[in-house]
């Protein structure tokens, strides 16, 4: 019996780093865009180039298999060097990749563009993994497992979670799902029969805000609820908070030193939510209320939260010096699952799964920074972050 079971996508990539690319940011008043430009027309210098392998399925069981769980890989690769390297790679940290399957395909391919910050644009081409075919799964393998991870999907793959749900529908596997932008376009309404079945949804905070139809919001008090007592001023170490027309307002929001004081000494509760993260309350309702029983929703530097339906969980970004934010996503899906595989609770799930995000953002590739479950430990015993539960 597998740990867990990752299906989705795999990929050659190639690291392109270049510190002339521009970021333009484009502020609406609840929210901020950011977009990635270079001169067009021009010859663009690069500072840094570096070949390894990538994709949801690929880069998870990789740090599945690092955490030391039994791990399936499932996933559709060409009759190519890529796919050799791939599977290699996997079987050499102890993954099963008997699942995976060739197609008549180029195994999947990715160009990442990183900026002066660390962020990236990803440049895609889906090859193979646009052929992952359910019919073609060994079932039998796949579905003796506690835990099943489906990745982005594309092509005819894009239903395959809903054919879990199905067969799975009364045994005791936990599904948790990071749908891609393709599969989030097709609107709720097509996932309504099956996203009941989902245990856990990892979503980042833009493909959230998609899912739902909701905007994410960067207000932080409640005018209702605000009596204008001014202690949220008074016990702001960074004087974020200031009071205008009797109600508290925040100013540089960037600047919150995530030290908890405004949301617990203001008297009337009129904090929504610390002044480091954005409002996602009402998303992160509107996808419980689907049925969904844990929705997690990672931002980047501002952290994660995740709602059980009860309480939300904020767990602020472990402060690391950023190479390349590409695959933080994954490695925190993979130290979120590991522990809760290993009979840990929400808020240690949360720090593993930071930990690990902030170990991979540090290096280049999705996987160099991957760590053991032993090294994890180590990782967040060093530094004393609090996890914040409140209801909402």
């Amino acid at each position: 019996m597998y740990d867990v079971v990752c299906i989705g996508s795999a990929t050659q990539d190639v690291f392109v780093k270049t510190n002339l690319a521009k970021v333009l940011e484009l502020r609406e008043m609840l929210q901020t865009k950011a977009y990635l430009c270079l001169d067009y027309g021009a010859k663009i210098n690069v500072d840094k180039i570096m070949f390894t392998t990538g994709g949801g399925a690929s880069n998870t069981a990789f740090g599945f298999g690092k955490m030391g769980l039994r791990t399936g890989f499932c996933s559709a690769l060409g009759n190519d060097e890529s796919a050799r390297i791939i599977l290699n790679e996997l079987a050499r940290e102890g993954v099963d990749t008997s699942l995976a399957f060739r197609v008549d395909d180029e195994t999947g391919y990715s160009v990442i563009i990183t900026t002066f910050e660390g962020e990236r644009t990803v440049l895609t081409y889906r090859g193979a993994n646009n052929l992952l075919d359910f019919d073609r799964m060994d079932m039998e393998k796949i579905t003796d497992t506690k835990f099943l991870y489906l990745g982005p999907m594309t092509g005819r793959a894009s239903d395959i979670p809903a054919k879990f749900a199905a067969i799975l529908a009364d045994r005791d596997v936990k599904i948790c799902w990071n749908p891609g932008n393709t599969q989030i376009s097709r609107g709720i309404d097509k996932m309504l029969p099956f996203i009941s079945r989902i245990d856990i949804l990892f979503l980042n905070k833009e493909e959230a805000s998609n899912f739902t139809g909701i905007k994410y919001s960067q207000m932080v008090v409640d005018e209702d609820r605000c009596i204008g007592c001014g202690t949220c001023v008074d016990v702001c170490p960074v004087k974020i908070f200031a009071l205008e027309g009797g109600k508290a307002v925040t100013r540089h929001q960037e600047k919150c030193t995530k030290c908890g004081l405004c949301v617990e000494r203001c008297p009337a509760r009129a904090i929504i939510n610390e002044p480091w993260a954005d409002n996602l309350d009402p998303i992160l309702k509107k996808i419980h209320g689907m049925g969904v029983k844990l929705v997690v929703i990672t931002d980047g530097k501002k952290g994660v939260q995740c709602y059980d339906g009860r309480y939300r969980y904020m767990f602020p970004a472990y402060d690391v010096p950023v190479v390349s934010t590409l695959g933080a996503g994954d490695a925190f899906t993979v130290g979120f699952i590991a522990a809760l595989a290993k009979g840990k609770d929400i808020e240690t799930a949360l720090r593993v799964g930071s930990a690990n995000g902030a170990s991979v953002v540090q290096q280049f590739g999705a996987k160099c920074g991957l760590l053991t479950w032993e090294e994890a430990m180590k990782f967040i015993g060093e530094r004393g972050v609090a996890v914040r539960r409140s209801e909402i």
